[in-house]
């Protein structure tokens, strides 16, 4: 087996081969809002973060394809030659999350392009409208709510993965500290007259101004995601062990546990890996 790494400004590639077989992952930097999710996901802590954003260590990393998952953005693809890698979830230990939008394209009004106006993102537009209608949503779109607010005939529904709280306490910010502001890809949080403000239906529980934020230990913000909702169930411990750092819900990972144990000694009977007491 033979790992190298390449990385420009650009992306960030490490390749995993074994004889004829090439895995790779790609991380396009473009597309990175540097948020803590997959360096939380990853169980082999292999996705460091920094101020300089989200780098690889590839000496950690065995391409298990959960980064790819749970980025929201789709900053990070997974590769087995040349076709998405996509083994833990076709098998069932991974699940899947939902469609970001669900439009109703009969409904768009005419010369209406009020969505994609609305979707402001640090990122880039993510909703492109065609003739009257949304012809696009790409995997930028983040899920916050704003084109659903925009749509003037509620053509629109938006699908969370994430719900939570979140609290800025701006007498614990540092004077003139505005890095939240920077970074947040929903523009959730803003600067107003020397404050910083925080519209909370606007956020997505992302973590990226958890990441650089300098007086997080001290209380100045504090970002609590409680549900991560999904597809069905994986049955393997690594969906466990990421929603257990995801969230903050440890009963429901044990639970999932506990469930994922008994299908797998399902799985197993099954097989005839092991006989029935």
């Amino acid at each position: 087996m033979q790992i190298s790494k390449y990385s420009d400004a650009k992306r960030t590639v490490v390749d995993n081969r074994l004889w004829a077989m090439k895995n790779s992952l790609v991380l396009e930097k473009n597309m990175c809002i540097v948020c803590d999710v997959c360096s939380k996901a990853c169980p082999m802590e292999a996705v460091v973060l920094s101020s300089a954003g989200v780098d690889i260590d590839e000496k950690k990393c065995n391409l298990c394809e959960v980064c790819a998952y749970v980025c929201p953005t789709g900053a990070i693809n997974i590769f087995s030659d040349k076709n998405k890698k996509e083994i833990l979830r076709q098998s069932g230990g991974f699940p899947s999350f939902p469609k970001k939008l669900e439009i109703k394209v009969e409904k768009c009004p005419k010369d209406c392009v009020e969505c994609e106006k609305a979707c402001d993102m640090t990122t880039g537009g993510a909703i492109k409208v065609v003739s009257h209608k949304v012809i696009d949503v790409s995997e930028k779109c983040l899920r916050c709510v704003k084109c659903a607010e925009a749509c003037p005939e509620g053509a629109i529904k938006v699908n969370p993965v994430f719900f939570g709280d979140i609290e800025i306490n701006a007498e614990k910010c540092p004077t003139g500290c505005v890095e939240c502001v920077d970074v947040c890809p929903t523009r959730a949080i803003k600067e107003k007259n020397g404050k910083v403000l925080l519209e909370k239906k606007y956020c997505v529980f992302c973590g990226a101004c958890e990441v650089v934020c300098p007086a997080k230990d001290k209380g100045a913000l504090v970002m609590k995601r409680n549900i991560m909702v999904s597809n069905g169930d994986g049955f393997s411990a690594i969906w466990t062990n990421a929603l257990e750092k995801l969230t903050s819900t440890k009963s429901l990972a044990a639970a999932y546990n506990s469930i994922n144990s008994e299908k797998l000694r399902k799985l197993a009977l099954e097989s005839q890996m092991v006989e029935e007491k």
